[in-house]
């Protein structure tokens, strides 16, 4: 939970930040098994294991991350407001939304074995 409480919620990566602060901060072994459990909204939860690789360490740029985790800026809630305004997809879309409901962005094209997929609808690509 290093990087976690550094960081904050990030909702699905929060998972995978969990597992990055994981084999950095800890002393796993080649060849460990670890589990990962994830819920979120919609009463959605999966569990799943991996397999550390041999030599894992090996990737992992420590230094880099730290590089990374440093040149952060802090924003107050009115620059990150802001910045949100001018993302690409700055409209919240409603689930049940139609690719012809939308202008641009994430809409929900169906749901398949009980897993949602979604699309992205882009102004050029109409």
């Amino acid at each position: 939970i290093i990087f976690g409480k550094e960081i904050g919620n990030i909702y699905t990566g929060s998972l995978y930040l969990g597992l990055l602060s994981t084999l950095i901060n800890s002393d796993l072994k080649d060849g460990s098994n670890i589990g990962f459990f994830s819920y979120g909204s919609g009463a959605v939860a999966e569990f799943f294991t991996g397999k550390l690789s041999e030599n894992y360490k090996n990737y992992l740029y420590k230094e880099d991350i730290e590089s990374l985790l440093d040149r952060r800026v802090e924003l107050t809630i009115d620059q990150y407001e802001e910045s949100y305004v001018h993302s690409s997809v700055n409209e919240y879309v409603e689930l049940d939304n139609t690719k012809e409901d939308i202008e641009e962005g994430f809409y929900l094209e169906k749901v398949e074995e009980d897993k949602r997929i979604y699309n992205f609808r882009s102004k050029n690509n109409k």
